[in-house]
């Protein structure tokens, strides 16, 4: 017995000795170096209506808006301010168009029309504190929605448009008349719609995890370039009880935006999972971080009430 008490004060002992010793290091983790952040997402402007010989018809946003910040550190919680002095300025094809002006000094910049189907335009932005930066889309065209059909029986919405050939990208909401959004679901195999799922999720898959659930859907043509793509939707119980017409929505998009979608619903998926990797969200400015958009849209009646 006197020789385990020995024993247990010795290791007493010895953890307040490396105890008394412990010492606290100081790092000095540099910080990187400060960016110009912006983003925007362009879409072709116009004063005409667009109507198209199925009813379908072009949707526009009369002016574009730019977002411009500055990027800031994990170890900074406050929110980053927009730099004063900010020049902007638009390029068509690579000539310069005009400069841009900033909305209400803070950090929104706004483009009223000028953007036209299949141009390149470059947005640069500069200050003396920072590296200048740029960022350069195309501006995709409209793809015409070629039918809409509702199956009340089944609560089933069947849209299709043909595809043009070469990689191209779409988005598709519905939404009433007045702009507000219907979740959907569907078990098309080339719909996403980059909802962030639980890590356990991934690890233990439920049996309706192959049922696609959201407000917006993302295509590539991957499987269906050059031709006719039929989208089947499950729409809600609801619907049947608005007094609403309600429209579905396509939209040509870019492949940076579409990748901008993919890569976040990524990241945001797998930020609290211990086994994954670290998922880098896309950005396509230049000396920069952030991302520059385009979007065309076509919408046509699908429920007419």
């Amino acid at each position: 017995m006197k020789k385990i008490i020995q024993y247990f004060t010795l290791l007493f002992c010895g953890i307040l000795a490396l105890w008394a010793c412990e010492k606290e290091i100081n790092y000095d983790w540099a910080d990187s170096e400060p960016k110009l952040t912006m983003f925007g997402l362009i879409t072709p402007t116009d004063t005409q209506l667009v109507q198209f010989a199925n009813d379908s018809s072009w949707a526009y946003v009369p002016t574009t808006y730019i977002e411009l910040s500055q990027s800031t550190s994990i170890f900074n919680t406050r929110r980053p301010m927009p730099p004063e002095g900010v020049k902007m300025a638009r390029f068509e094809n690579g000539v310069f168009k005009d400069s841009i002006r900033e909305f209400r000094q803070n950090g929104v910049f706004d483009i009223k029309g000028g953007f036209r189907f299949g141009q390149d335009y470059t947005i640069k932005a500069s200050h003396p504190d920072f590296k200048s930066i740029e960022a350069t889309v195309s501006i995709p065209d409209t793809v015409c929605i070629e039918s809409a059909i509702y199956d009340a029986t089944k609560r089933e919405l069947t849209f299709s448009f043909f595809d043009a050939s070469g990689m191209d990208f779409y988005s598709f909401d519905i939404s009433y008349t007045d702009g507000g959004p219907i979740s959907f679901q569907t078990i098309d195999p080339d719909v996403s719609t980059f909802q962030a799922n639980l890590y356990d999720s991934i690890l233990f898959p439920f049996s309706n995890d192959f049922l696609t659930t959201g407000i917006t859907g993302y295509l590539n043509d991957e499987n269906f370039n050059g031709k006719k793509k039929t989208v089947t939707l499950i729409m809600p119980d609801d619907v049947s009880l608005t007094i609403k017409d309600i429209w579905i929505n396509l939209h040509s998009i870019n492949f940076d935006y579409y990748e901008l979608q993919r890569t976040f619903a990524a990241y945001y998926s797998n930020k609290d999972n211990p086994f994954a990797e670290n998922v880098q969200i896309h950005s396509n400015v230049k000396n920069g971080l952030g991302l520059i958009g385009a979007k065309s849209t076509t919408r046509k009646i699908a429920i007419k009430k």
